[in-house]
Parts: C-alpha cells; sequence; structure tokens
C-alpha cells in the first residue's frame, strides 16, 4: 500500500556555516579548517559527478575540485553543500521533530534486521495502543538467515507477495531517520547504511526499460523490486531521509556520492518503466516530480519537474470522474490518490515562495475538492472507535485509514479555511459549521449517502451502486449492497478483501469478495458478472415527510436486473425495496449480513413458514438492529422457496479475519419474463427486541405483465406504527 501522509506546513530551516576559508568569526580568531588527506578517485561512487549540473549555484567548488581531478574533494564539498543548502521540503520538520510510539518501535526494531513490511507482523502485540494502525509491541519479522545475512527474499508464510512487494518499499527507513533527529544515536544512520548497501548489492539497479513495465505477479523471477510503487515510494522516502540524516558523521562524502548515484537511477527507472494507466502512474508522477524540486541539483532535475507534473495534469482528468471520485472506485486508493497530487501542490506552492515556478495546473486545487469532499460524505464520526469510520468497500481496509482520515481532513480544511462545513468535520464539530444536507448523490461513480444527521448518534446508509464497466481490479461484484451506521456502530461491515494476493491463499480473497458475501441479491450464489457492474441512479429525492427516496438499478446478469429502493422514513429506519426484473427464471437470493455471531449477540429468525427471515442483534448497551424480509408472493411451486442462515467474518486489514457476521439467505425462483420483488424492514431499536414489536410489509400495488417496474406502493408496519410508502419513475 502507498504511504498516506501529508504535513503541510513544516518546512526545512538549515543554518549557515563557516566557509573553509573564512579564518575569523566574531571579531575572535578562529581555528583554522584542516583540510584532509585527499583520497583515490575510486571512493567515489559511479559517475555521480556526471549526473549532476555543476554550474548550479552553491557548486562551485564541487566543480572545481572536480576539474582538477580530485574527485574525493569534490565529495567532501558537495557534502558541505547539501549541508547548507536552503530547500524547503513540507514533508520534514527539523525544528520541531516528532515521532510516534509506533514509529520508534518501527526504528528500534529495524536496528536489529526486523523490518516493518505493510501491517505483516510476526508476532501481533497486545498493548492495543492504536488499533486503526499498528500496536507498540507488534514484532516484526526477522530478515536474517541462518548465517546472520539478511535475506531479501524471505517471504513467511500466510503474506504472500503483498509481503514481497512492501519490503523493497523500505519503510522502516524514514522512521529511523526520524528516530536519529530527535536521538542523535547514530546507531540508526549505521544501520540505515548497512542495510541499505546491502540491499543496493543484492538488487543493482538494472538501468532497462523492462519489455513490461507492470509486475508479473505469477512469475517469481520478476524485477517487481525496480518496478511499480517500490521505486517511486524508495523515492519519495529518499527525499525525506536526506535532510534527517546529513549532518551525521557517518554521512561520509563517499556514502553521499553512493546515495546520490542511486537516488538519480532510481527516477531514471521509474522514467523508463511508467504505468500506462491506473494510481500507481500516479505516485511515479508524483516522484518524479519531487525529486525535480527537492534535488534540483541534478542535470535532469528540470526534465523530472516538467515531465512529472505533465504526467499529473494529464491524469487529474484520467484518474477522477467527474463527480470528484477515483476511477478505480477504491476509497483507499482515492484518498491515496488526493494525497499524491496534494504532495506535489504543496511542493509548487514551496517552490514559488522561493522564486521558482512548477507547470502543475492551475486549477489542481480546485479540481481536487470535490474528492476532498467525497472522503468526507463517506465517513462517520465513531463513538466505538472514538474517531473516524468508513467501511470496507472493494478493497479498502478500513483500520488503516481511521487515524488517516483524521490528518486527511484537516489537511483538506487548511487549504480550504472558508469550507466551514469543512473545518467541522474535521474538527469533529469542535469548531466550523454542521453540514447543511443529509443525502448526498456521487452519480457516475455509483456511491449514495443518506443521513439523519452528522453526529455520533446519528443514522448513515451509504449505498454502493458501482459504474464500473471496465471490472477494476480493486472494485468487487458487489453492486446494490450497503452499509449502516448508528451511535457509531457499524452494522452491516462490508466483508473486505482480506488479502490482495491471487497466489496466495487465492481462495480467500475470492471468498471475501464473492456477491454473496455482500448485502445484494444474487443469481444462485453467483457472482455478478464480467461486464455487468453497471449502476445507475433513477431517483434520488426528499418527501414532504421527511422521508428519502433511493431509487437504483444494476443488470448484474443476463436476464436479470436488480432494482432497489432505499426509503429513509422520516429518518428514522430504513425500507427497502427490491424488484428483480428480466427475462430469466432462474433463483434469486437476497442476501444480508450482520455485524456480531449467532447466539452471542445476534439471533437468527427462520421464518420460512411465512415466507418471510428475519435477525436481530441483542448488544448489551442497547445499540440494536432488526432486519425483517417479506416476499411479495410465494412461488407457484413451494420447493422453489428458501431461507438459510449465514455466518461469515469481515476483514478490516490485510490477512485478518476482523469480526463476525451473522445472516440469512432468502431464496425464491424469478417469475419469467415477470419481476419477483421483496421488502425489507431495516429498523434501529433502543434496548432490546422483544416479541411485542411487530413488523409487516406488504405490496399494495399491481405489477405491469411486462415486468419492467416503474414503481412501487408498499405497506409496513414497524414497531405498531403502520407507514405508506411509494415511488414513480
Amino acid at each position: 500500500m502507498k504511504k498516506q501522509f501529508l504535513y503541510l506546513f513544516g518546512f526545512l530551516a538549515l543554518t549557515a556555516c563557516t566557509d573553509d576559508e573564512d579564518v575569523f568569526s566574531g571579531g575572535e580568531i578562529a581555528e583554522p579548517v584542516i583540510t584532509p588527506e585527499n583520497k583515490p578517485n575510486d571512493v567515489v561512487t559511479g559517475d555521480v559527478f556526471a549526473k549532476l549540473n555543476l554550474d548550479y549555484p552553491g557548486l562551485e567548488k564541487v566543480k572545481q575540485h572536480y576539474e582538477a581531478d580530485e574527485q574525493y574533494y569534490a565529495a567532501l564539498a558537495l557534502l558541505d553543500y547539501y549541508r547548507n543548502r536552503n530547500i524547503s521540503n513540507p514533508e520534514v520538520d527539523l525544528i520541531t521533530p516528532s515521532i510516534s510510539a509506533t514509529d520508534q518501535r518501527i526504528a528500534d526494531q529495524a536496528l536489529e534486521h526486523r523490518f516493518r513490511s505493510a501491517s505483516f507482523v510476526e508476532d501481533e502485540g497486545t498493548g492495543n495502543v492504536d488499533k486503526d494502525h499498528l500496536d507498540e509491541d507488534d514484532t516484526y519479522y526477522l530478515f536474517d538467515d541462518a548465517d546472520g545475512n539478511i535475506n531479501w527474499n524471505m517471504e513467511p508464510e500466510n503474506t504472500g507477495r503483498e509481503f514481497r512487494y512492501q519490503t523493497h518499499r523500505h519503510q522502516w527507513m524514514e522512521p529511523q531517520a526520524k528516530a536519529y533527529r530527535i536521538s542523535r544515536n547514530e546507531e540508526y544512520v549505521r544501520s540505515w547504511i548497512e542495510v541499505y548497501q546491502d540491499w543496493m548489492n543484492a538488487f543493482p539497479c538494472p538501468n532497462v526499460s523492462f519489455e513490461n513495465p507492470k509486475i508479473d505477479d505469477m512469475d517469481p523471477s520478476d524485477t517487481y523490486q525496480w518496478k511499480g510503487l517500490q521505486t517511486a515510494e524508495r523515492v519519495l522516502t529518499q527525499t525525506n531521509i536526506l535532510p534527517y540524516f546529513i549532518y551525521s558523521d557517518n554521512f561520509t562524502p563517499e556514502w553521499l556520492t553512493t546515495f546520490l548515484n542511486m537516488f538519480a537511477d532510481h527516477v531514471e527507472m521509474i522514467r523508463l518503466n511508467y504505468y500506462i494507466e491506473g494510481n500507481i502512474r500516479i505516485t511515479q508522477a508524483q516522484a518524479v516530480a519531487t525529486a525535480g524540486v527537492l534535488m534540483p541539483e541534478f542535470k535532469n532535475s528540470e526534465a523530472w519537474v516538467d515531465e512529472g507534473c505533465q504526467i499529473l495534469n494529464e491524469e487529474l482528468d484520467k484518474q477522477f470522474l467527474d463527480d470528484g471520485v477515483h476511477a478505480e472506485l477504491d476509497f483507499s486508493y482515492h484518498i491515496a490518490a488526493v494525497s499524491d497530487f496534494l504532495s506535489v501542490y504543496n511542493l509548487a506552492q514551496v517552490a514559488q515562495s522561493n522564486g521558482k515556478s512548477i507547470p502543475l495546473r492551475d486549477d489542481c486545487l480546485t479540481r481536487l475538492k470535490a474528492s476532498m469532499n467525497f472522503v468526507k460524505d463517506m465517513t462517520y464520526l465513531s463513538e466505538e472507535t472514538n474517531n473516524y469510520a468508513i467501511d470496507n468497500f472493494n478493497d479498502t481496509r478500513s483500520a488503516r485509514f481511521r487515524t488517516a482520515i483524521s490528518s486527511r481532513l484537516n489537511d483538506y480544511s487548511k487549504l480550504f479555511p472558508e469550507d466551514r462545513e469543512l473545518e467541522w468535520m474535521a474538527t469533529k464539530g469542535k469548531s466550523g459549521t454542521v453540514p447543511s444536507y443529509l443525502t448526498k448523490a456521487y452519480k457516475t461513480s455509483g456511491y449514495y449517502i443518506l443521513r439523519s444527521g452528522w453526529t455520533k448518534n446519528d443514522l448513515m446508509m451509504v449505498l454502493k451502486n458501482n459504474y464500473d464497466p471496465e471490472d477494476h481490479w480493486h472494485c468487487q461484484p458487489d453492486n446494490g449492497t450497503f452499509g449502516i451506521y448508528r451511535k457509531g456502530r457499524s452494522f452491516f461491515p462490508d466483508a473486505g478483501c482480506f488479502a490482495y494476493d491471487e497466489g496466495y491463499n487465492n481462495t480467500k480473497r475470492a471468498e471475501y469478495r464473492r456477491t454473496l458475501m455482500h448485502n445484494t441479491m444474487t443469481r444462485f450464489d453467483d457472482n455478478i458478472e464480467a461486464g455487468h457492474r453497471l449502476g445507475k441512479l433513477l431517483k434520488l429525492e426528499t418527501t414532504s415527510d421527511n422521508t428519502d427516496v433511493l431509487v437504483t438499478e444494476n443488470n448484474s446478469y443476463e436476464g436479470i436486473t436488480h432494482r432497489r429502493t432505499v426509503f429513509f422514513v422520516q429518518k428514522k429506519f430504513f425500507v427497502l425495496v427490491d424488484e428483480v426484473y428480466g427475462t430469466s427464471k432462474d433463483k434469486v437470493k437476497l442476501n444480508f449480513h450482520i455485524k456480531g455471531a449467532d447466539g452471542t449477540n445476534v439471533v437468527f429468525q427462520d421464518l420460512a413458514d411465512d415466507y418471510q427471515s428475519g435477525m436481530y442483534t441483542k448488544f448489551d448497551d442497547g445499540n440494536n438492529m432488526l432486519v425483517r424480509t417479506f416476499l411479495q408472493e410465494p412461488p407457484k411451486n413451494a420447493s422453489d422457496f428458501s431461507v438459510k442462515k449465514l455466518e461469515t467474518k469481515y476483514s478490516n486489514d490485510q490477512g485478518q479475519e476482523s469480526g463476525d457476521r451473522t445472516g440469512y439467505q432468502i431464496t425464491t425462483r424469478k417469475v419469467q419474463n415477470g419481476t419477483t420483488r421483496f421488502v425489507s424492514v431495516i429498523y434501529p431499536i433502543d434496548g432490546q427486541y422483544n416479541d411485542g414489536m411487530t413488523f409487516d410489509a406488504q405490496f399494495t400495488d399491481v405489477q405491469e405483465s411486462n415486468g419492467n417496474p416503474v414503481g412501487a406502493c408498499v405497506k409496513v408496519t414497524a414497531n405498531g406504527e403502520t407507514y405508506d410508502l411509494s415511488y414513480t419513475l
């Protein structure tokens, strides 16, 4: 996964040092600077000076020594330059550096060659310090082999390709740099140099354009270490590492030439191997542009800036749909893509303050405003986590983003200080203005939000009916599914993706993404067919009695179209009308999954004799939910109807089963060339369910014979009160 951070106002401030020729300081006689003994030219790594623009301001001494064939002295002068240059990096804070407990743990374990690779741990901690991210006492995998050498090809059992990929993004190196800046413990620098040199020896830069720049997941010999996010993330990390480590005595002139030579090779490898499309292309362009801005001493730096920004300018429209949602329709990659653009935007502002210009689109920020609002709208303020909450839709692993969303929203709010509603969400209601709207439709991508309010006690539903004709890999076949929050609890948590790996534990990824694992309709137990994720919005309105009516549709299978209408009745409870029409006469199944284990905090209700099914929760805190489904009419053949209890898991993070879900599947045969209809009541309960609570629903209209409904009327009884609900198109 890509790094998710953005610090807007941490500027790098460096103090000027005394020039070698100066022997007086403040009127006092200073100690003369002792010139070190020269060393052979071969201590300098590669052709680093050929890659540098020696006419760049400040490199005069470097050029002088280089032209005198004194390459060590040139490297020494280059080190002095880097220690004294005035280049601002908005993601580095040398003035008031800080480090989280988790990053400190990452830095310390890396001294022992226990390297962080994504969220994989050898032993999971028990401190529960920050379950939104990582525990302070997690133990990462030891990379040493039996001989004490680093095994860069290690792949622990039950990790798979994501472990391999993320190992080569060097995610422990920046925490070590921060730890060094705070502690000045040279062990962190020595560890970084030793480990990075070992990695470079194991994986020398190919300096080639690969025939296929994308990673071949099925080929273990593929040079994935130099492809995609691996190379781009290392470039971004190295630009942040350099300011922290550069003042160390262990950062020698020789090491500087090694570092700079490899840095330039990294950037050029990205340029030779851009992805043609997708979120990775954004990060590659971000890395190249960032390298050009923060390392202007290289001959190719201007080309890096121009090329990176050109790609970003083009991708701004390609990557984001016109409603602001990222084209891959995955919330986590949406957040990452916005951050990548904003990272370069912030660099542009810093460069401008230094009198330089970066060719980033003038409308970059305004173009991203809708994308930032999408993050706000999809987020729930949760008492359960005392933080922000999101669902696991598509490949989003929600546990990783609850804390990250806080920093994102704060970043967005700083960019748009006049937006008081964004400020309210960013500050969790401590300042700003409560958003004025309760419904929101992202029509192009297919995300719909219904709220009773914006506080922790309110109801919120997100219905997902993606328009995804290209069947993006990060998007699941689950059109029509939904999540519901109330009083901080996620009652219908999405199954998640469990893992990215199609090689390791492929059955797990396939299992979690199945259509029947979601709160939607299936034909038999089949997944929605390829090319059939074409969600449509048919209607969204609020009636005079404060009921929201949302009507969406998806042609999920050949001969089967699923229309789902949500009535958010007076902002109190939900009624779902599911209509299945088309030429097919196959069996169709309605699937619901609620949080909790049957027999513990969920009660399953087998009401098949009445052509119904249901369940309700019984959490001790009295924050509960009931679901009850009614079939319009019995099928002609009684054997075509059945009710089945479902017991599944959901996953909030990589390779983790995060909790239990209990559900039901109600099955009937679809009417050929006609419409089969269900109505479901989803009702919040304060306290506990009891038999005195009555629920009933029936259709009060007559279906059109052509099987393509233009509306529906239902009479619903919910906890003793009756409501007449209808929609027309």
